[in-house]
C-alpha cells in the first residue's frame, strides 16, 4: 500500500532523527556521539603552477569558501529549529581527517579522543586505497574490523547494493529513471572500491600492521538493471529500488556478535571526494546505537538508501531485533517532542504502525536528499 510520498517521508525521517539526537546525543552523560558539520578544504597551489592553474583553482576556492559558509548557516539555522522543539545540541565542525581519518562504532566507554590515538594506522590504509582508486570516488564507504593490539584491517568491503520492489511507495516514470540513474552511480562507485581493495590487498601482505583476512566479498554489482535481473527477482512491473548497505553496517552484522570488544573495533572509512567519512549518516548512526556500538559522531548529511545486509533473511537476527525497536523508540520520543508544534504533519503519519514502521523508514529514505534538507523541509513549515 503506497502510504510514502516525498513530503511525509520527510516528516517520518524527521521525527526518527530528532527522537534519534535527543535520545543518543542530549540525554546521554557523559555524551557518547558528537553532531558534526564538514567543511571542505582549500586547494593548495604550487610554486609549479602556471597563471592559468592558479586562475582555476582562486575560482575554485571560491565557489569551496561559499559552500563551506552556506553549511555553517545550515547548521546554525537546525540548531535553532531543534531547540525549538526542546531539542538542544550543540553541532560542531568535525575533526580533520588528519586527526580521526575513519568512523568507529564505539564501546566500553570509549573516547573520541581514544580513537584518536590510532588515526597513524589508518592514514597508511587510506593514503593506500586513495592511490589505488587515481580519481576519488563518490560515497564509496568501506567497511571492516580494526584489530587494535595487532593492529591489523580486516576488510568487509564497500557499500553493497540490493535491488528490491517498493511497498509503501509509489513510482512514476520519471522518478524511475532517477533510481536507475542512481542505482547505476552506486554500482559504479562500489565496483571501483572492491578493485581498489584487491589491489591494496596485495600490498598490504607485505606490511606487517595491515594484513587484510579473507572476509572481502568478490562479486561484482550488477553495473545496469535488467529486465532479465528485474524478472529473476519476480519483479515483472519493472519498478524497483534498491538498498545500500554500507561498510559499517556489514562489519556490525558480520563481527559484532563475536568480536572481542576489548581488542576489537568496527570501523569505517570512505574513497570519496563528497565526505573524508568522519562521521556516520543518521540511519547508519541509530543502527550502531542499537547494537550498543555508537559511533564516533554523527552528520545531518545523506543516507540515502541504507538498510541492513539481507534484511528479509535476517528478521530474527538480535541485532536487526534491537534495530528495529530502537527506530519505534526514535519515532515515538520525535513525535513526543514534534506533536505541540506540528501535529498536523505528524498526522500524515497515522497510518503507520509499530509494526511496519522500520521497514516504512527504510524506504522513506529512497526519496534521496541530505539529512539536513530533509529536516529543514519539514521544521521550516508553519507550526500547527
Amino acid at each position: 500500500m503506497a502510504i510514502l510520498n516525498s513530503n511525509n517521508a520527510d516528516v517520518l525521517c524527521t521525527a526518527i532523527a530528532v527522537g534519534f539526537i535527543h535520545q543518543s546525543i542530549v540525554e546521554r552523560k557523559p555524551q557518547r556521539t558528537q553532531l558534526i558539520y564538514e567543511q571542505k578544504s582549500l586547494v593548495q597551489e604550487s610554486k609549479t603552477m602556471t597563471v592559468q592553474e592558479k586562475e582555476r583553482i582562486a575560482i575554485e576556492n571560491a565557489k569551496i569558501s561559499d559552500k563551506n559558509a552556506k553549511t555553517v548557516q545550515e547548521h546554525k539555522e537546525i540548531q535553532k529549529l531543534l531547540a525549538n522543539v526542546g531539542c538542544n545540541v550543540d553541532i560542531k565542525e568535525a575533526l580533520p581527517s588528519s586527526h580521526l581519518p575513519f568512523v568507529g562504532a564505539k564501546h566500553g566507554g570509549m573516547t573520541v579522543e581514544e580513537f584518536s590515538q590510532w588515526a597513524k594506522d589508518f592514514e597508511v590504509v587510506v593514503d593506500q586505497l586513495q592511490k589505488a582508486a587515481q580519481n576519488p570516488l563518490r560515497g564509496a564507504y568501506i567497511g571492516g574490523l580494526y584489530k587494535i593490539v595487532e593492529k591489523t584491517i580486516s576488510f568487509i568491503g564497500a557499500s553493497k547494493l540490493e535491488i528490491y520492489s517498493p511497498h509503501y511507495r509509489e513510482i512514476d516514470t520519471y522518478e524511475q529513471e532517477k533510481i536507475s540513474t542512481a542505482y547505476k552511480d552506486a554500482a559504479k562507485t562500489t565496483n571501483q572500491s572492491l578493485e581498489c581493495i584487491k589491489k591494496v590487498s596485495e600490498q598490504f601482505k607485505s606490511l606487517r600492521h595491515y594484513i587484510p583476512t579473507g572476509y572481502l566479498s568478490g562479486e561484482k554489482t550488477p553495473d545496469t538493471v535488467t529486465k532479465e535481473l528485474l524478472e529473476s527477482l519476480d519483479i515483472l512491473d519493472g519498478k524497483f529500488l534498491f538498498k545500500s548497505n554500507h561498510g559499517m553496517t556489514q562489519a556490525i552484522m558480520q563481527f559484532g556478535n563475536t568480536m572481542d570488544k576489548r581488542q576489537e573495533m568496527c570501523v569505517e572509512f570512505a574513497l570519496s571526494s563528497g565526505t573524508s567519512k568522519i562521521g556516520s549518516c543518521i540511519p547508519c548512526s541509530i543502527f550502531m546505537e542499537a547494537s550498543g556500538m555508537p559511533a564516533t559522531a554523527t552528520h545531518l548529511g545523506c543516507g540515502d538508501n541504507w538498510s541492513i545486509p539481507n534484511l528479509e533473511e535476517q528478521r530474527g537476527h538480535m541485532l536487526v531485533r534491537q534495530w528495529q525497536e530502537y527506530v519505534n523508540s526514535c519515532y515515538n520520543k520525535g513525535c513526543e517532542l514534534l506533536r505541540p508544534k506540528y501535529s498536523t504533519l505528524l498526522a500524515t503519519l497515522d497510518t503507520i504502525t509499530p509494526g511496519i514502521l522500520p521497514d516504512v523508514f527504510l524506504e522513506a529514505l529512497t526519496y534521496e536528499k541530505p539529512f539536513i534538507e530533509r529536516m529543514m523541509n519539514t521544521l521550516r513549515l508553519k507550526q500547527v
